[in-house]
């Protein structure tokens, strides 16, 4: 089998609420320039003929351009470009996979898009649109939005005019969702993590972080405390890049006791902060407990000549 301009990514179906010891069936996705289909992978070689002529499952027929799975593998959202965004609920799919999805209203031009941390929320970016001249009081449309995942529906939107692929998502929700964590310059803007889906309360940031110069931030997916009274403490990391001769940082902080007395007063020393050079984008891996953070810098341009193509740390 031959794959040629496709994308696979296979994910298991975990469900920790289930009293059944069976193992979920490990699904393949296949995206194509004709479609996009989905795979079981039998569990033997001896499955019933009738299981082998659903598979695969053709969610949408045309030319999809990426897609992403929720935490838990449940859910799945690709965007076609004829159509927009696709929202799939895995479990419940039938023969015909298309007819089971929700269509994300006006979504043909998002070229960013991921799930929450629980899967409860997506957000997308698209690039902005000019307000129409002839109203000069009007300000451009939200092109950075929050979708509920149980029935597509729009919830919420903010304006950002460019989006790098290392700044992608600006809003991170916390592990348990409780709050959601929005990069705007200079700050970062703290919000109740369900407040998009309450249309009667007003979307305000509950809280905010000073980070003067930060580009990016992260969040751990999970969190483990490690002693009593820890659980509503949040660890993040952010990064201040290299420019104009000032060496790039990152930082490890915990939200809301150890935000750096600097830019924070209100709070305590952070946890830890380092400086270097010849950093302009920084990736974070978190460890399984979400205490411990790996660092990869990188830079597109290698000073010392050694590399054409840029320096990683």
């Amino acid at each position: 089998l031959k794959l040629i301009g496709s994308i696979c990514r296979s994910t298991i179906l975990q469900d920790k609420m289930s009293s059944s010891n069976s193992t979920p069936p490990c699904q393949i996705l296949f995206r194509s320039k004709q479609a996009v289909e989905l795979y079981t992978v039998p569990e033997s070689s001896d499955q019933p003929q009738a299981s082998k002529d659903k598979n695969p499952v053709t969610l949408a027929t045309g030319l999809s351009s990426i897609h992403a799975f929720s935490p838990n593998g449940k859910k799945l959202i690709v965007h076609l470009r004829s159509a927009g965004v696709r929202l799939f609920d895995l479990p419940n799919l039938g023969n015909d996979g298309d007819s089971n999805s929700i269509l994300l209203e006006n979504t043909q031009g998002v070229q960013f898009m991921v799930f929450s941390s629980k899967g409860s929320y997506i957000l997308t970016w698209e690039r902005a649109i000019k307000p129409p001249q002839d109203d000069a009081n009007s300000s451009p449309p939200p092109n950075l939005k929050i979708w509920s995942s149980t029935t597509g529906q729009f919830l919420h939107g903010f304006q950002m005019r460019g989006c790098r692929r290392s700044q992608w998502p600006p809003i991170r929700w916390t592990h348990d969702e409780r709050h959601a964590f929005h990069l705007v310059t200079n700050e970062i803007h703290i919000y109740d993590g369900h407040v998009f889906a309450d249309h009667e309360t007003e979307n305000k940031y509950v809280d905010r972080i000073r980070c003067k110069g930060a580009s990016t931030f992260s969040l751990p997916p999970t969190f483990y405390a490690s002693s009593p009274g820890q659980e509503d403490k949040y660890v993040l990391s952010t990064f201040v890049p290299e420019t104009k001769g000032k060496p790039a940082r990152i930082s490890l902080l915990r939200y809301p006791d150890k935000l750096g007395n600097g830019e924070n007063p209100k709070s305590g020393q952070g946890l830890v902060s380092k400086s270097f050079y010849q950093a302009e984008e920084c990736s974070v891996d978190w460890s399984p407990k979400g205490d411990s953070a790996l660092i990869l810098t990188q830079n597109s341009v290698d000073t010392s000549g050694a590399s054409y193509y840029g320096s990683t740390n």
